[in-house]
């Protein structure tokens, strides 16, 4: 008809009842687009996992159904780690991202087993002496950022170039991978990247993700595996 409707009724009615501005979460689209990512991994990548991004929406009723669908949550504060664990989500399906983590999280989510992505090599050292001092034993993987892309999104947006606030830069983990002995205590697994929102092109991924292949064979040489790529979303 004349007037756009919204899971099942009018915008006006949405307006009259809730008044603007107003956003609509509707539960039958986000379980399906669930849904419609886990098919892609099932078909063609059986391993994959789905993590919603906490940032997008923490309301409790949206993390339900991104839970029941299957999908655990990338948390970047505590607040957001908080509605997650308290909505359902099983501590080890929750990804413990974000440039500035307290001490106290990082204390949970070693305590909890959750996956800490360490944003920097500070960072990580951080992890290890928390994680030593409590006797954990922390899944630990490394956001890298530094790489060079060329313009694939808007500068404001593109977060994994060699001047951002996020991620250790690509050139310095080659040498990072050198120090893990001195970490026993921490399962150092993988590697994370989010190169920025908006983006409609593929290569830039598969750019990022040849890079993080070859570090994952360099950790390899380490003696560990590779167990997790984390490409990001945007």
């Amino acid at each position: 008809g004349k007037e756009t409707h919204i899971a099942g009724h009018a915008l006006s009615w949405w307006i009259n009842r809730f008044q603007l501005p107003l956003h609509i979460y509707f539960a039958p689209v986000i379980a399906h687009n669930v849904k419609a990512f886990r098919k892609v991994f099932r078909d063609l990548y059986p391993k994959g996992h789905i993590r919603f991004a906490a940032k997008a929406c923490a309301h409790p009723a949206v993390f339900g159904t991104v839970i029941r669908e299957g999908a655990g949550i990338d948390v970047a504060s505590y607040y957001e780690t908080q509605c997650a664990l308290e909505s359902g989500a099983p501590p080890e399906q929750l990804d413990l991202n974000g440039n500035c983590k307290e001490d106290f999280l990082i204390n949970k989510a070693i305590r909890t087993d959750m996956l800490i992505v360490a944003d920097s090599i500070e960072e990580f050292q951080v992890i290890s002496r928390i994680a030593k001092q409590i006797g954990g034993n922390p899944r630990v993987v490394m956001r890298i950022s530094g790489f060079e892309l060329g313009q694939v999104t808007a500068e404001a947006v593109f977060t994994a170039g060699k001047w951002t606030k996020f991620g250790a830069c690509l050139e310095d983990i080659p040498d990072f991978l050198k120090t893990l002995d001195d970490h026993r205590h921490i399962r150092f697994i993988g590697f994370h990247t989010h190169i920025g929102s908006q983006i409609a092109d593929l290569a830039p991924y598969l750019a990022v993700l040849g890079k993080l292949i070859e570090l994952g064979h360099l950790l390899k040489e380490t003696g560990r595996n590779c167990e997790i790529i984390n490409i990001g979303g945007g």
